[in-house]
């Protein structure tokens, strides 16, 4: 798991690019099932609602624009 994720909370400038879907569930505060079935989700509807990802192989990857999109927050500066 990732420091950011153990030490209580990230500020949304310090999420890396793409997050693991349990990554993503960490900092949603959510559950690592629930975080599954809201990526399938976002698959099944293309993108309509769910948890945004991206297929990368077998992988899913959360973008982190698309989990800031998710919960309305800015963008971090660069």
């Amino acid at each position: 798991m990732a420091v950011w994720v153990e030490r209580g909370g990230p500020e949304p400038g310090e999420l890396p690019v793409v997050l693991s879907v349990e990554e993503a569930a960490a900092f949603l505060r959510i559950g690592r099932t629930c975080a599954y079935e809201l990526a399938r989700r976002y698959e099944a509807t293309g993108g309509r609602e769910g948890l945004p990802v991206v297929r990368l192989g077998r992988l899913l990857r959360v973008p982190r624009q698309g989990l800031l999109a998710l919960l309305e927050l800015p963008p971090p500066a660069a």
